[in-house]
């Protein structure tokens, strides 16, 4: 099947035509206008702006609530080691206490049964005048001896209750020192459970935030430039300069009878490089390469920044393959100049020419409009050799 050029350009119409509505996203790239899509882009942008930084703040909040929630099961940890330590060493002196304390009470109702036995001596003063020395003698020496129990019983009594006394005093000295280091087990409790009902309630929401944000990611690269839709349609502009370029070497000799066409010389574009003018007056802020705004989406041209319904120029002559809104470019237009070279014009507010016009240097072919990954109105201005990208910069002209 031979393929003419009418047959190529068919195809290659109805091609750009299904690209461009795959990018919109609608069934005609006319129902769609620039301002709308650029807003949505825009308000997208500056949701995903505040989400990502939300974000990085639960972020950092959840990782010092982990820290603290180490830290008081660590705290609850050594709280019980210090009350199984505090219990080791209390129980023996409050053991001891207590044997102290049954100790007293022994002593203290042998003594008064001996107290009781001495009362009867106390009230029989008989013994003291009886004739009987040997009777005399012996009540005597009872009575001795009962004084001297009474005194040994004394003194274990005084010297029980000293004892008991610094058990007391040790007791307390011991549980005053643990009381400086321990904090109440319910409190740690408590204060455990409410930071760990905050971590869960914090993961949840940083959860969400992440489902919205991958949303919101997705709804954004269906917005932004579509670069393999671009690529495509570059691609495919590439291809039908090389086949009309087929075309035209194919054509029969002329006959040496036929009338010669005027001849019209044409610049190559390669000649232009570093002498280019630029489409429009502006100020430079994006480059080659760099990252469009909060995107990892690389600039693949230049983007420079002026005035709204600024005039659009062709940086050099040939003819428009694509004019019309591609998603993230808005108004676009593609103009082949041969030789496997074009130039792409993006973010345009209007368009002066359509597919098929001959266009020269200089010529208007648009006007600047407004580009929503700068907040700011601009131009895109992007050289493609042979499909690929390369840095305008390397082109223009510095004066």
């Amino acid at each position: 099947m031979t393929i003419t050029k009418s047959n190529t350009a068919l195809f290659i119409c109805l091609f750009l035509w299904t690209l461009c509505c795959r990018a919109e996203n609608i069934s005609s790239p006319l129902t769609t206008t620039t301002g709308d899509a650029q807003s949505q882009i825009q308000n997208i942008q500056t949701d995903l702006a505040q989400q990502r930084e939300m974000r990085t703040q639960l972020h950092q909040q959840l990782q010092q609530a982990k820290v603290r929630l180490t830290q008081l099961e660590d705290a609850q940890k050594k709280t019980a080691q210090l009350q199984q330590t505090q219990q080791g060493l209390l129980q023996p002196l409050q053991q001891t206490l207590a044997n102290l304390h049954k100790i007293s009470a022994i002593q203290q109702i042998a003594f008064a049964k001996n107290l009781c036995s001495m009362y009867p001596l106390m009230q029989d003063a008989d013994w003291r005048i009886a004739a009987d020395n040997q009777e005399r003698i012996a009540h005597n020496h009872e009575w001795m001896n009962g004084q001297s129990l009474l005194q040994s019983q004394v003194i274990v009594l005084d010297k029980l209750t000293i004892l008991m006394q610094k058990n007391e005093a040790d007791i307390q000295a011991l549980q005053q020192h643990f009381s400086q280091f321990s904090v109440s087990p319910v409190a740690q409790k408590n204060q455990l459970a409410a930071l760990t009902a905050q971590t869960v309630a914090d993961q949840t929401t940083l959860d969400q935030l992440e489902e919205n944000i991958q949303s919101k990611d997705e709804i954004l690269g269906e917005l932004l430039a579509d670069d393999s839709a671009l690529e495509q349609v570059v691609q495919a502009v590439s291809r039908t300069s090389q086949v009309e370029q087929m075309d035209h070497e194919a054509l029969p000799p002329l006959s040496p009878t036929a009338p010669k066409p005027a001849v019209t010389l044409k610049r190559s574009f390669e000649s232009y490089q570093g002498k280019l003018p630029w489409p429009t007056e502006g100020l430079l802020i994006g480059r080659f390469n760099s990252h469009i705004d909060q995107t990892n989406i690389k600039l693949k041209g230049i983007f420079i920044r002026a005035q709204k319904g600024q005039v659009v120029h062709v940086v050099a002559s040939g003819k428009v393959a694509f004019a019309g809104f591609m998603s993230g470019y808005g108004l676009l237009m593609i103009v082949d100049h041969g030789e496997g070279y074009m130039t792409l014009y993006g973010q345009n507010n209007s368009l002066s020419k359509g597919i098929g016009d001959m266009v020269t240097q200089g010529e208007a072919i648009a006007t600047v409009g407004d580009a929503a990954e700068y907040a700011t109105s601009g131009l895109y201005f992007a050289i493609r050799q042979h499909g690929h990208a390369v840095d305008p910069l390397h082109w223009m002209h510095h004066s």
